[in-house]
Parts: C-alpha cells; sequence; structure tokens
C-alpha cells in the first residue's frame, strides 16, 4: 500500500468535537507544514578527532534522514546507508577527513558507525510515555 499526497484546504477553526464523541483509537491526521512549524533547536557535539581537529556532528538529527538512512539500508545494504549516514552528518569535509586517514582500522568505523547511529536515530526508546520494550532472552 503506498500513501497519495494530496492538497487539502486549510482547516476552518469550528466546534471542538465533545470528548465523550472521540475514538482515542482512532488514528487522528498529523498536520505538517514546511512553512510554519519551527525549526528544532540542535548543537553540535564531537563524533571523532583528527591530528588535532575535531569533527562535530548536530544533535539531534533530522528524523527525515534516519528515513533515508532506513531506506538505503533496506534498499542498498548497510555499506551504502552507512556511507550515506556519515556524509551526511559529517558533511564533506568531516567526511573526506575520514577517507584521507590512511590509518583507519575497522574498529575505528565500527565505533564511529556505532556513534553516529545513536545520533542519527535517537534513543531506542517508544513514543514519549511509553516504557522501552525489552526483548526476553
Amino acid at each position: 500500500m503506498t500513501a497519495q499526497g494530496t492538497t487539502r484546504p486549510p482547516e476552518r477553526p469550528g466546534p471542538a468535537q465533545p470528548e465523550h464523541d472521540r475514538d482515542d483509537d482512532e488514528p487522528r491526521i498529523l498536520v505538517l507544514s514546511s512553512r510554519d512549524d519551527p525549526t528544532p533547536d540542535r548543537r553540535k557535539i564531537p563524533l571523532f578527532e583528527l591530528d588535532g581537529k575535531v569533527y562535530t556532528v548536530d544533535s539531534p538529527q533530522p528524523p527525515n534522514n534516519g528515513l533515508r538512512y532506513l531506506r538505503l539500508l533496506h534498499t542498498q545494504g548497510p555499506q551504502v546507508a552507512y556511507a550515506f549516514m556519515l556524509e551526511t552528518m559529517l558533511g564533506s569535509a568531516g567526511y573526506e577527513a575520514l577517507i584521507g586517514y590512511d590509518k583507519l582500522t575497522p574498529a575505528h568505523m565500527e565505533r564511529l558507525i556505532a556513534d553516529a547511529l545513536k545520533i542519527l536515530l535517537g534513543s531506542h526508546e517508544g513514543p514519549k510515555g511509553q516504557p522501552r520494550r525489552r526483548r526476553r532472552r
């Protein structure tokens, strides 16, 4: 099933629906606006340091970057998804610094990927107010 985008007229304020008529199990449309939604605050956090220069990434990352990562992971595999993630988060200068560092080891890459994934995908908790589900062993 594919979602279809349609343009709908702006909602006019009307009478609020009485609480007893609402079905809390029924999904409600999420209204997003490129023009009106605020830009989230992001801070720079260090991901790695090379030869005295610190390379930072924004945190939290835009969730749509996480969606792009997941699509690439599904359609093209982890190597393409990891490359996208690191280049998107670090920018060309940070990514080129990694590419140019001849002493980069698999252990370094594992650490960078793990740390970047934590930042990209956020916490592993459910939506606010819902506890994290634990796996049974």
